[in-house]
């Protein structure tokens, strides 16, 4: 299935969407997706090069930040996105499901609770702007409403 037409992203998807506008990016950082990899060429100790080949998981915020970068594509700053993916889940624009602290079934986040949340990475989850409050809920297993339309506060296709 092509990744770009699912109706729920997950959270590196969208945010490649709206960073980048980039359809093919939005495939690449899929869960199901091959890793991404490079080839680079490192100088040994005694002078010579050497070309190695290293993977790189293009799904969290610095790799796509720097696929971005490299290929021109940047509609915005990473924040700039960020926000406007969250103003959208807080308005009721966008919905978005989620396993509530890491027990029990997929189930709606109900979009006020957006508020006083924000987006966390490794593993990409959301949960309270300060992650250490007593008591606070972190979701999991995010899916997001795929909306091609976001990308209209940062800038236009």
């Amino acid at each position: 299935m092509d990744a770009f037409k699912a109706i729920y992203w997950k959270v590196h998807q969208l945010h490649a969407w709206v960073y980048t506008g980039d359809q093919q990016l939005v495939g690449e950082v899929a869960d199901d997706a091959p890793k991404g990899k490079f080839d680079e060429e490192l100088t040994l100790p005694d002078g010579r090069r050497k070309l190695t080949t290293t993977e790189t998981n293009l799904r969290d915020p610095y790799s796509i930040t720097m696929y971005a970068t490299s290929n021109g594509t940047a509609r915005t700053l990473w924040a700039a996105a960020e926000a406007e993916i969250l103003t959208a889940l807080c308005i009721g624009k966008l919905n978005a499901l989620g396993i509530e602290r890491k027990m029990g079934e997929l189930k709606p986040i109900e979009s006020y609770q957006w508020a006083d949340m924000k987006f966390h990475y490794n593993p990409d989850c959301a949960g309270p702007k300060d992650l250490s409050r007593q008591g606070s809920k972190t979701w999991r297993e995010l899916k997001i409403q795929a909306r091609t339309d976001l990308g209209d506060l940062v800038g236009s296709r």
